[in-house]
């Protein structure tokens, strides 16, 4: 769904439940010392925070010759994508994963898929069919 006054904002959920077309906020805040060192808007997408943390860093260390060492953000900074940028980069998350193992949306949750190791023996799974 496309706003048609701001086409660059995202129909997203709040944690209200009350749906709307948004952006989210992304922060880098020194806690040592109580200030915000930078902030980048991107719309309302939890796939946009990867992408928006790289240039914050990248802002932050060519302004102020500053990287982070820990980042504590929430869950939706909790994606596997987003934990395994940080570790190539050996900054010490402090952010709940976000574990999407049970579903209730309809869909098959982890533990109703179980490991067969004789299966994975037979010629077609081998070839990846």
């Amino acid at each position: 769904m496309i706003s048609p006054s701001d086409p660059s904002s995202a129909w997203t959920a709040k944690a209200n439940k009350r749906v709307q077309f948004g952006y989210g906020l992304n922060y880098l805040i020194d806690n040592a010392h109580a200030i915000i060192v930078d902030v980048e808007p991107t719309p309302a997408r939890t796939f946009d925070e990867v992408r928006s943390t790289r240039t914050i860093f990248e802002r932050t260390r060519e302004r102020f010759g500053l990287e982070p060492k820990r980042l504590a953000a929430d869950t939706a900074y909790g994606t596997g994508k987003f934990l395994n940028w940080l570790a190539k980069r050996k900054i010490a998350p402090h952010i709940p994963v976000w574990d999407k193992g049970e579903r209730e949306d309809g869909t098959l949750s982890r533990s109703e898929f179980v490991f067969d190791p004789l299966r994975i023996n037979t010629p077609a799974l081998r070839a990846g069919r």
